[in-house]
């Protein structure tokens, strides 16, 4: 088999350059010609060129032109690409060269998870723009830097998993990790803190499915669990079945008390039921005595009150005089 036949082979099929001799393994032109038809066949070629700059770039310059460039803009692809690049089969002296790899974190960011240079805020902010999350792949200083968070969080509210401690409790960061309604599930990522701060919490369960709640709603302190606001909005999604995680304690606070005498016995946790009943029935008294008194004229309603105050201001009275004679 001559040159020209190899090519025309992996042309056809690049993978068939894993039966070629070592020669045509070794051979740019036959090497290019197949990981052009299909790019992990790049796998097969020599050590020699696994360690050839011009013909890495040249197959991320291929890749990138067909699976990430509109003409203008580099489009983020994520870690979706339907062939991957065989990035472990490149020399790792080429995988610490800043152009090598500022050109394959073009083509997708998570490949800034094979390269050696993790301080370099030009590559780092490369990598973000396809793959936020690729922020894991940076150094510790990097991701305590503000202005990079800020981009590797609004590309992908993901990365706040990967920002500093300090970031995960900068509201701004956050705020930004969550703007997009479908990474709004992201606060979890955040630092403690948040799960105290009732205002976001509600604003991300007003914004996220109903698929996504009940994981910010474990989230949250269990000061954030019981107010009102928020049971308010689980139950709307997710109705009785929510009510069973309720902390126990909220069922003595009488707000709560109070919204649940108002919705359907049915939907109501079996064993909270009497705490429930036995509030609406002290409610319907207080209701029937302050009925009966207001059909009273004002005037009798005047001296009864006024008759109770003052009976209620002898029995005070006695008692102060009653403590003074015991000293």
């Amino acid at each position: 088999m001559n040159k020209e036949e190899a090519i025309a082979l992996v042309s056809k099929n690049g993978v068939d350059l894993n039966t070629l001799s070592d020669v045509f393994r070794n051979d740019k032109d036959v090497v290019m010609a197949a990981v052009q038809e299909n790019i992990t066949s790049f796998v097969s070629a020599s050590d020699e060129l696994h360690d050839d700059k011009d013909v890495v770039m040249s197959i991320l310059r291929h890749q990138l032109s067909i699976d990430t460039w509109d003409g203008k803009n580099v489009l983020p692809m994520y870690h979706k690409l339907p062939l991957r690049i065989p990035f472990e089969w490149i020399s790792d002296r080429l995988k610490g060269d800043k152009e090598v790899m500022m050109q394959a974190v073009r083509i997708n960011g998570e490949y800034l998870r094979y390269s050696s240079i993790r301080n370099d805020t030009d590559l780092i902010v490369e990598a973000i723009k396809t793959y936020g999350c690729a922020l894991e792949f940076a150094s510790d200083v990097v991701k305590n830097d503000k202005s990079i968070v800020l981009v590797a969080v609004q590309q992908d509210g993901g990365a706040l998993l990967y920002a500093s401690p300090e970031l995960k409790r900068d509201r701004d960061v956050v705020l930004t990790a969550i703007y997009d309604p479908q990474r709004a599930h992201c606060i979890v990522y955040a630092d403690p803190i948040f799960k105290d701060d009732l205002d976001m919490i509600m604003m991300v369960l007003g914004r996220i499915d109903s698929f996504s709640m009940m994981g910010i709603y474990n989230f949250a302190s269990a000061r954030c669990k019981m107010d009102i606001g928020v049971i308010e909005i689980m139950y709307s999604k997710h109705g009785s079945l929510f009510l069973n995680k309720i902390p126990a304690e909220a069922w003595t606070n009488p707000k709560i008390l109070d919204w649940a005498a108002r919705i359907p016995e049915i939907d109501l946790p079996a064993r909270f039921r009497g705490k429930v009943t036995t509030y609406k029935d002290t409610i319907s008294q207080q209701s029937r005595a302050s009925n009966r008194l207001s059909a009273l004229p004002n005037s009798l309603v005047g001296k009864i009150s006024s008759y109770l105050g003052g009976k209620s201001r002898k029995r005070k009275n006695k008692r102060n005089k009653t403590n003074r004679n015991r000293k």
